[in-house]
């Protein structure tokens, strides 16, 4: 049964409660095989639902959990009271997982690599209020926040950052737009330059505003060099059996988790070292499979009371 976390905070604007649910949380679940017990990673903590979710699932579960979100990590106190020795969180960057979980083994690992609602609600330049730029997952880290990265940037630097983050029509426009409204103080101020420059309709608005916040979002965090690290990670931290389950909202993301995947499943081809010279790359015995080989999309159900979903894909690996 879906459970979720309600948020301390209420909107604003919609004057009432706001709930974080876990995304495809069954599936995780059913992928992780849960109900056996053992241990878990969850190695983006979040709102907490699916370490709660892990943990009451089997007496004898037991959790760690990391997030580069201090905030998130103040949260995961309320589980450590609940559940004692049975779960502990860490602050950290996933990408670090290797340093922070070097002398572990574990039977599932989660990475679901979406913002929680917390995140959404915490005036930290997610959303598209009036609210300041900021953008980093880590307020601690001492990285550029987005307003900096926004009024600051080479126009080149821009137009990369945009396109490369999944902005596809009229990164030009849009460029331009920033540049001639600079400076920018506040994310609504951003959300209406995107809209105002990306296109006219008013129902789709919303959409493509959402993509320039992504993009920003991935730059500011360095999301897809982080993301590249964890997958180098995880088969140093995985035994037999460990299975690896990762929730993406885009396809780039995604791309990037299913091409490693599958690199996995079939054996990488190394390249010989130089000194090598005149012999063949190296076959790599596979790490594993994909468990299913395509992704799982949310069921119509969970569409239904959680549209926040509509964008989810689930990737699990097996190691063997």
């Amino acid at each position: 049964m879906l459970t979720f976390e309600t948020v301390a905070y209420r909107d604003s604007e919609k004057r009432e409660l706001v709930e974080h649910i876990p995304v495809l949380l069954e599936e995780v679940l059913q992928a992780l095989g849960v109900d056996q017990g053992g241990f878990f990673l969850d190695l983006t903590f979040g709102g907490g639902g699916h370490s709660r979710a892990i943990l009451e699932a089997h007496p004898e579960n037991r959790v760690f959990a990391l997030d580069c979100d201090l905030r998130a990590v103040q949260r995961g106190q309320a589980l450590k009271d609940d559940y004692q020795d049975r779960f502990e969180i860490f602050h950290g960057n996933f990408a670090d997982a290797v340093k922070i979980f070097k002398n572990l083994r574990f039977n599932g690992a989660l990475a679901d690599l979406g913002l929680s609602t917390f995140q959404l609600y915490e005036n930290r330049g997610f959303s598209f209020k009036d609210e300041e730029l900021d953008m980093r997952m880590d307020e601690t880290s001492g990285i550029s926040d987005a307003r900096s990265l926004v009024n600051d940037a080479e126009p080149a630097e821009l137009r990369k950052i945009f396109y490369e983050g999944g902005v596809r029509d009229n990164v030009e426009a849009l460029v331009e737009g920033i540049l001639k409204a600079r400076p920018i103080k506040s994310a609504r101020q951003l959300a209406s330059i995107a809209n105002a420059t990306l296109h006219g309709g008013a129902n789709r608005s919303r959409h493509k505003a959402t993509v320039v916040f992504q993009a920003l979002r991935i730059a500011v965090n360095g999301e897809f060099s982080s993301l590249r690290s964890l997958l180098d990670a995880l088969p140093l931290i995985s035994g037999v059996g460990t299975k690896v389950a990762i929730i993406t909202f885009h396809s780039l993301e995604d791309q990037i988790v299913a091409s490693k995947f599958r690199a996995w499943a079939v054996g990488e081809k190394l390249a010989p070292p130089s000194a090598w010279r005149g012999t063949v790359a190296r076959p790599v015995r596979a790490l594993g499979k994909l468990t299913p080989k395509k992704f799982i999309a949310p069921s119509d159900d969970e569409l239904a009371s959680n549209p926040a979903s509509r964008s989810a894909r689930l990737r699990v690996f097996t190691f063997s």
